[in-house]
């Protein structure tokens, strides 16, 4: 018995540990009196489709028709069409503005017009992060709600989390994690109590 429930148990884990959906987070939170946007991640570009090449204006977000770019100023972009959703994550229609970005890396997206867009010659599913800051400013003046919200691709989650400087765990994350809870589980489980017997 103690044999099938380890197998379970790795086979579990192995199933686990396959590669998650991508996921590409945009964390946006305070940091004393400033505002830091952070976006990181792997963007899968199956199902998207590349619509024009052209170069990135000033980052800035808008929460009431969600919009974001996250690159420097006149960074050469590619832009995608195929982004879905439908949350707003602020009532104000005034984008909050910020200072070049930091990084190589481009990113943003455009929900009302249903595109996404990534430095020119990203490559499908390669990691890559890049960040920007407005000082002097607060998630709550900017009118953002703070929660999780996520847009989605063909292939891909775009997840915008605002209130929290951490991204949340991946499913695959999840999945390792419970797997080994169970291997635990089950060796303790299946010890043996060995029995004492004292010499009368």
């Amino acid at each position: 018995m103690r044999i099938w429930t380890m197998a379970a148990a790795a086979v579990a884990m192995v199933v686990a540990s396959a590669p998650a959906q991508a996921v590409v987070s945009l964390n946006i939170f305070n940091d004393g009196a400033n505002v830091l946007a952070i976006a990181r991640g792997s963007l899968d570009l199956t199902g998207l489709a590349a619509i024009r090449n052209t170069s990135s204006e000033v980052p800035s977000i808008r929460g009431n028709t969600p919009f974001a770019t996250l690159s420097g100023s006149g960074q050469a972009i590619t832009v995608y069409s195929g982004l879905a959703g439908s949350r707003n994550f602020s009532f104000s229609g005034f984008p909050l503005t910020f200072v070049d970005a930091a990084g190589v890396s481009a990113f943003g997206f455009d929900l009302a017009r249903g595109e996404v867009w990534v430095s020119q010659g990203y490559v499908s599913r390669t990691e890559f992060s890049t960040g920007t800051g407005r000082f002097n400013a607060s998630i709550a003046a900017a009118g953002f709600q703070p929660g999780v919200y996520e847009y989605t691709t063909p292939s891909d989650i775009i997840r915008v989390i605002i209130g929290s400087s951490s991204a949340l765990p991946e499913p695959a994350s999840w999945g390792m994690m419970l797997a080994g809870f169970g291997m635990i589980g089950a060796a303790a489980r299946g010890r043996r109590r060995t029995r004492v017997a004292y010499a009368r």
